[in-house]
C-alpha cells in the first residue's frame, strides 16, 4: 500500500512538473514574442527615369497560407518571433516584390533601395538590432500565385547572404543597395527585384530575454522608411 502510495505521488509530482513545463514555454512565447511592429514603415518610390510598383507577401496565420498583403495597413508588420521555439519561426519572412519597367530600362539606370532606422546605437532593443535584408533578381518565380511567389522566394533567399544594420559593435542608420547592369535580367520587358525582410537568429542572440520581465523582450519598431530612387544626371 505504502508502495502504491509512493508511486502516486511520484506520478503527481511528473503531471505538476509536465504542467509547469507546458506553462513556462506557453509564457516564454507569450514574452518573447512580443509584437514588432513594422506597420509605420513606408515605402517611396522616385524614380523618374522607370516605372515602378511592388507588392508586399507575408504569412498569414488566418489564412494559414501566404497571402497577398499590400493593400493592408499592416503589410509591412512582422509575425511575432518565439526566442524559445524557434522551429515556429519559418513563416517570419516578408517578401517585397518591386516591378520596373520604363523605356529607359535597357539602359542599366542605377535603382538605389535604402533602407532607414532611427536608432543609432547596438544595444538597445529596437527592432534594426534584430533583423537584416535581403536582395536578389529571381528570375525563375514566374507564377502568380501569391503562395507559390512567397514559397519560392524564401526558399531561394535561404541561400544569400542578408544585410543588416548591425554589425558587432557597428550601427548604422542606412541599408543601401544599388541594382544595376541587369539588363540580361530583364524578361518580358520588366525587372522584378525580391526584398526579404526578416529578423536575424544570430542578431537575436546577443541579447538575453527573461519571462519574467516583459520589458526584456520588447522591441518597437524604429524602421522608418524603404525609399527606392534613380539619381537625377
Amino acid at each position: 500500500m505504502k508502495h502504491s502510495k509512493f508511486k502516486m505521488f511520484l506520478a503527481a509530482i511528473m503531471v505538476a512538473f509536465n504542467v509547469l513545463v507546458c506553462f513556462a514555454g506557453a509564457y516564454a512565447w507569450f514574452v518573447a514574442a512580443r509584437r514588432n511592429d513594422a506597420s509605420q514603415m513606408q515605402i517611396q518610390m522616385y524614380t523618374h527615369e522607370l516605372d515602378m510598383s511592388y507588392k508586399v507577401y507575408k504569412y498569414s496565420d488566418d489564412d494559414k497560407s501566404p497571402i497577398d498583403a499590400s493593400g493592408q495597413a499592416d503589410a509591412l508588420k512582422l509575425q511575432e518571433y518565439d526566442s524559445v521555439i524557434k522551429s515556429r519561426n519559418t513563416n517570419t519572412p516578408i517578401i517585397i516584390v518591386f516591378t520596373i519597367t520604363g523605356m529607359n530600362l535597357g539602359e542599366n539606370i542605377p535603382v538605389y533601395i535604402n533602407t532607414h532606422c532611427a536608432n543609432t546605437t547596438t544595444t538597445a532593443r529596437v527592432l534594426s538590432n534584430i533583423i537584416e535584408l535581403k536582395f536578389a533578381v529571381i528570375n525563375t518565380i514566374t507564377s502568380s500565385d501569391p503562395v507559390d511567389i512567397y514559397e519560392d522566394a524564401v526558399d531561394y533567399f535561404t541561400g544569400v547572404n542578408g544585410v543588416a544594420f548591425k554589425n558587432n559593435n557597428i550601427k548604422s542608420q542606412d541599408i543601401l543597395y544599388t541594382l544595376q547592369n541587369y539588363s540580361s535580367s530583364i524578361v518580358g520587358g520588366g525587372l522584378k527585384l525580391y526584398i526579404q525582410l526578416d529578423y536575424s537568429e544570430p542578431l537575436i542572440d546577443t541579447f538575453e530575454f527573461s519571462i519574467t520581465d516583459s520589458t526584456t523582450t520588447s522591441f518597437p519598431n524604429d524602421l522608418t522608411m524603404i525609399n527606392c530612387y534613380t539619381e537625377d544626371e
